[in-house]
């Protein structure tokens, strides 16, 4: 596809739109008596872990570890970390440089997306950093989504949706090029949104069967000339039986937060805004970072209508999925501050300030991986930092590479970040006192 002017032309076209189209007036918070999400539900198993949780063997296979992007792992980490290697993208042609950008885990391998030269790649790599197998799309236009392991294949949807054998990295669903977005997974289907079309599919957001059989799709927009439509987020999360979806549909004025019945893909509520980040969701809210009046927001509604719960002003929130762990909501700002919320009220608990701003490298980079004992681990600049999930005190920081460090996760005792297109594997100090029970499921 030849699309780099025509490209450029839309893009310019829709930040002309954005800034003459005035952000939405945000509705009241809903006023109840008691903390309002206390009554939604009772707790139960999709509960975020708590800084007591018994640590244990855990992977990371989805941006923000599961499809409620909480960002939490069962594992537990000790300061300080320990650099263990770093795996650096393989090219054959020296004209096409290769980069990773994000890495997920699971019990036998890691696998990454990244670039070679202008196309989208997937990457298998044994534990030890070592490349299994890589998968080059051939395509031109990349924006940086995560890969998902799910229902035994590793797959990707960036100019194109593919599933791929993890321990051969074979081709095993092909579903065809142009399509962008987030994909997660429960234990029967897979989910993911399309959020351009070109000449491929239209704009959606959707269920399928593990063979990729499309069950049900909504939010179906544009298809009439290619570039069309637009949504520059491409955001979903899944929390028990609903789907929420965080759209920014460029030309349209019907962008906001849905929610969708798993099973049917009944809509079961919208609501119009302009979010600027993708969703999280546990515990009877949903949250995500919206623009209110050209001011930055982290919203939280309720998963069972939409209501607003809290609206709090976040100077420079960032877009990245809110973290959820112990009651608190995280989300790291611009200015390179470390906020965390109370989930049921938004009321700032702690900040943490890293005294330099921190400006995305990366399509869909995250900062945050929460560990069960009691632990965040950050990324901003060049460093990690750990600290005090229930206090936010500081217990380590250091700088561990020489370019910005990125997309954190926690899993088999190890934390694994992205560092100037390498992946960068650490260990942390032998687990102390009841930290070193661990429980390997």
């Amino acid at each position: 596809m030849q699309r780099g002017g025509l490209l450029l032309l839309v893009w310019v076209m829709g930040i002309a739109c954005d800034r003459q189209r005035g952000a939405p007036r945000q509705e009241e918070p809903k006023k109840v008596g008691l903390p309002p999400v206390l009554s939604l539900r009772a707790p139960s198993s999709t509960s975020v872990p708590s800084p007591k949780a018994v640590c244990t063997r855990d992977t990371w296979p989805d941006y923000g570890h599961d499809g409620r992007r909480t960002s939490t792992s069962r594992e537990c980490i000790e300061e300080p970390l320990r650099l263990l290697w770093k795996a650096q993208a393989t090219t054959p042609v020296k004209e096409r440089p290769a980069s990773f950008d994000h890495v997920v885990a699971t019990e036998e391998g890691l696998y990454a997306t990244g670039l070679r030269g202008k196309s989208s790649m997937l990457h298998g790599l044994n534990l030890d950093g070592t490349p299994r197998w890589d998968h080059d799309t051939r395509t031109d236009l990349h924006f940086a989504f995560w890969p998902l392991v799910a229902h035994g294949v590793v797959g990707m949807n960036d100019d194109g949706t593919f599933f791929l054998d993890p321990t051969s990295g074979h081709i095993k669903i092909n579903l065809g090029l142009d399509s962008w977005g987030q994909m997660t997974a429960d234990t029967n289907q897979f989910y993911w949104v399309n959020t351009w079309h070109v000449h491929g599919p239209a704009l959606y957001v959707g269920a399928f069967s593990p063979s990729g059989e499309a069950l049900w799709k909504q939010n179906k927009y544009g298809g009439a000339v290619p570039m069309d439509m637009m949504d520059d987020l491409g955001g979903v999360a899944l929390d028990g039986n609903i789907v929420f979806q965080a759209a920014n549909y460029k030309f349209a004025s019907f962008s906001g937060v849905f929610a969708f019945e798993a099973a049917t893909g009944k809509l079961r509520w919208s609501k119009n805004g302009s979010p600027v980040g993708l969703p999280s969701a546990a515990d009877g809210r949903v949250f995500v970072v919206e623009r209110v009046q050209r001011e930055r927001r982290v919203v939280a509604r309720s998963q069972h209508d939409g209501e607003l719960l809290w609206s709090t002003p976040l100077r420079g929130a960032q877009g990245a999925a809110p973290a959820l762990a112990s009651g608190l909501t995280l989300v790291a700002t611009e200015q390179g501050a470390l906020v965390a919320l109370d989930a049921s009220s938004g009321q700032e608990r702690w900040r943490f300030e890293t005294g330099h701003k921190q400006t995305p490298v990366i399509g869909h980079e995250t900062s945050i991986a929460i560990a069960a004992n009691d632990r965040v681990v950050f990324s901003t600049g060049k460093e990690l930092i750990l600290l005090t999930l229930s206090t936010g005190q500081e217990r380590w920081r250091g700088e561990v590479a020489g370019a910005q460090v990125h997309s954190p996760i926690l899993a088999g005792g190890r934390v694994y970040a992205v560092a100037g297109g390498e992946i960068l594997a650490f260990e942390g100090a032998p687990l102390r006192g009841e930290e070193s029970s661990r429980v390997t499921p």
